[in-house]
């Protein structure tokens, strides 16, 4: 693997095209590489606005992400139960006592 890692100025775009081969998502690549992550999504971003850079550095910055995007689940919406009837008994001094769901 290239290791493009300067700690002065490193080479973003062999860091960009590294990190689309690796297979890794960017935090665990940057992580292994000791670079921020912080930087290396503001300078991938740059480098993808100029048009410099392999395609594939443009997937999404998780692979978790990624797969939902690809993916839908079927969803079945059904409307809510009916209502059950509730009995109240009202107190003196204010004593509310509510049965609910109560099958008369």
């Amino acid at each position: 693997m290239n290791q493009a890692l300067v700690k002065t100025n490193p080479n973003w775009k062999v860091l960009v095209e590294d990190w689309a081969r690796s297979g890794l998502t960017q935090k665990d690549f940057c992580r292994k590489r000791g670079i921020s992550h912080a930087n290396f999504v503001k300078e991938r971003g740059a480098l993808i606005r100029r048009g410099v850079g392999p395609p594939s550095a443009r997937v999404p910055a998780d692979k978790s992400t990624q797969a939902s995007f690809a993916q839908f689940i079927p969803v079945s919406v059904e409307p809510p139960p009916p209502a059950l009837p509730e009995i109240v008994v009202e107190l003196p001094m204010g004593v509310v006592i509510r049965f609910r769901g109560f099958q008369a």
